[in-house]
């Protein structure tokens, strides 16, 4: 179960891109927007990287304390946390 301290209002990160390295430059994988409440988001096809980044985060107007709680990065397809 979350802390209480994990689930407070104003919180959550409303817009956002996923980027991952190519070994040359950052390519976009997904993104996503209009989130009110927890971000679940898988990217749509599996990649192969050194390095993954969230680019371009906004939290919803007026809230200045986004909180990124988990952030799970699988080795292969079938490996779950």
């Amino acid at each position: 179960a979350a802390g209480a301290n994990c689930n407070l209002a104003g919180r959550n990160l409303a817009c956002g891109t996923v980027q991952y390295w190519n070994g040359s430059s950052w390519v976009t994988s997904t993104s996503w927007s209009g989130k009110n409440d927890d971000v679940d988001l898988t990217l749509p096809t599996p990649v192969t990287t050194t390095k993954l980044r969230l680019y371009d985060v906004t939290c919803t107007p007026g809230n200045t304390n986004s909180l990124i709680y988990e952030l799970y990065v699988f080795g292969t397809g079938d490996c779950k946390p």
